[in-house]
């Protein structure tokens, strides 16, 4: 999908040098959390038409875009408030991380994303929670579907 970036955004992203900064968002949503959990990494909070991102060091990585591998992604969050852990344990389904790079004079005008993924697993430990996603799911099935086995009953059509 071609996303339509102003010329002054343009600019200062291949600038050299820019005044502006450009900050990533990452929104972790589930059934059973209360609300999204909203994160930017920043040292400030920012306010999107979305709601309120708080500040967090996390990291993504996004899979190699080669066309060849199954590329998994991960999500790692820093542990340090007990809120994002215990939003882990609510966590019954499979929940997704949307993620979005905004400029930051304008956090509603994003620049990148968003890029879903549904995280498959999570862990956790004193210093940091971290989920993994896998894009292309649908190539890792088998083929034929062995879910659905065609008879006269269901596919009447082909016989």
């Amino acid at each position: 999908m071609a996303r339509t970036i102003a010329a002054a955004t343009k600019a200062k992203l291949y600038a050299p040098e820019t005044s502006e900064a450009f900050l990533l968002c990452v929104t972790i949503d589930e059934a059973n959390l209360p609300e999204p959990i909203r994160l930017v990494y920043n040292t400030e909070s920012i306010t999107r038409t979305a709601g309120e991102f708080l500040p967090m060091y996390f990291s993504v990585q996004l899979p190699p875009d080669d066309g060849q591998s199954m590329g998994q992604s991960t999500l790692s969050i820093d542990n340090v408030d007990r809120q994002i852990v215990e939003a882990v344990k609510l966590v019954v389904g499979k929940p997704t991380f949307t993620i979005e790079a905004v400029v930051a004079s304008d956090p509603n005008q994003v620049i990148y994303g968003p890029h879903v993924l549904e995280a498959e697993g999570a862990d956790w430990d004193r210093n940091s929670v971290t989920a993994r996603a896998v894009t292309g799911r649908g190539m890792r099935n088998a083929y034929p579907n062995t879910a659905h086995r065609r008879t006269q009953a269901v596919d009447p059509g082909i016989y």
